[in-house]
């Protein structure tokens, strides 16, 4: 069995990681690594823009295991093109008005552009298992949401909140022999600050 934990990137401060997103980050790995369940990961993933990948490092730093050489970028996950397709207009103005990331994308964009959103943000996670080669690997991914969120909305069972992503949470991915994908967990970061859009 394949696992993958695709969490959002931490608190930001405009296109960058700030120095609170750092701490929580570095926090998050620590919480991890003291879990009874804890295993080092095989693979680091993350998108194209810096936060994820400023995220990655700042997780991995605080490992206490040594990360994987390669951390590949994931086009998927996130570039200029797919997050220009969701944060329109409407997008922005829901997201105002206090919808989550997810939920705000809901309310703007048509049914078969969320379906076209949807297998964009699956492809990533595809991908993602794809490069992992041992049939018990486990990785790792920072992305965005609402990417996260639309590339498992489709699947049953999702826990309760999946659909609102803050910093640093995140999803648990399993993968079985027969390439099934669902999700086993939602990870909520343990932050005392606020979250942000």
């Amino acid at each position: 069995m394949k696992t993958l934990t695709y969490r959002r990137h931490s608190l930001k401060d405009g296109h960058y990681i700030s120095k609170a997103g750092i701490e929580l980050a570095r926090d998050e790995a620590e919480v991890y690594e003291s879990r009874p369940d804890a295993v080092e990961f095989s693979c680091v993933f993350h998108g194209p823009f810096v936060r994820t990948a400023q995220t990655a490092l700042a997780f991995c730093c605080a490992l206490t295991v040594t990360p994987p050489d390669a951390m590949p970028i994931i086009e998927e996950i996130g570039n200029d093109a797919i997050v220009a397709l969701i944060v329109n207009d409407a997008f922005k103005a829901a997201v105002a008005k206090g919808e989550s990331n997810y939920q705000a994308t809901v309310s703007s964009h048509s049914a078969t552009e969320l379906s076209d959103l949807s297998r964009t943000a699956m492809a990533a996670v595809t991908k993602m298992f794809d490069a992992m080669k041992d049939k018990n690997d486990v990785g790792i991914a920072f992305g965005h949401s609402p990417i996260i969120e639309l590339a498992v909305c489709n699947m049953s069972g999702l826990p309760d909140g999946w659909n609102e992503l803050n910093e640093m949470d995140g999803l648990v991915l399993e993968q079985d022999d027969a390439g099934q994908i669902r999700v086993v967990e939602l990870i909520r970061a343990n932050r005392e600050q606020p979250a942000t859009a």
